[in-house]
C-alpha cells in the first residue's frame, strides 16, 4: 500500500480546477476591494489548512495500516501492536 494521501490529492485537484475554486483564488488575489481580498484570502488559507490537516490524517492512517500489515506478516523490524 502506498502511503501517499491519494484521496486528499484528488479532492484538492478537483477543488482547484472547479469554477468555485478559481473564483475564490481570483477574489483572494485580484479583487479590487482590499477588504474582499482579505476575506477571500482568509477563506482560501482556511481551506488550504483544512486540506493539509486532512492529508496528514490520511497519511497517518495509511502508515498505521502498513505497520499493522507488516507486523501481521512477520516482517523483520516490524513491531506488533496490541489493539
Amino acid at each position: 500500500m502506498i502511503q501517499w494521501p491519494w484521496l486528499t490529492a484528488i479532492v484538492t485537484g478537483i477543488l482547484a480546477i472547479s469554477p468555485l475554486g478559481r473564483d475564490i483564488f481570483y477574489a483572494a488575489f485580484l479583487s479590487s476591494d482590499p477588504w474582499m481580498q482579505d476575506f477571500w484570502r482568509f477563506v482560501l488559507l482556511s481551506g488550504a489548512a483544512s486540506l493539509v490537516l486532512l492529508a496528514v490524517t490520511e497519511w497517518g492512517i495509511r502508515e498505521n495500516i502498513v505497520r499493522r500489515r507488516a507486523a501481521a506478516n512477520g516482517a523483520p523490524g516490524a513491531q506488533k501492536t496490541e489493539t
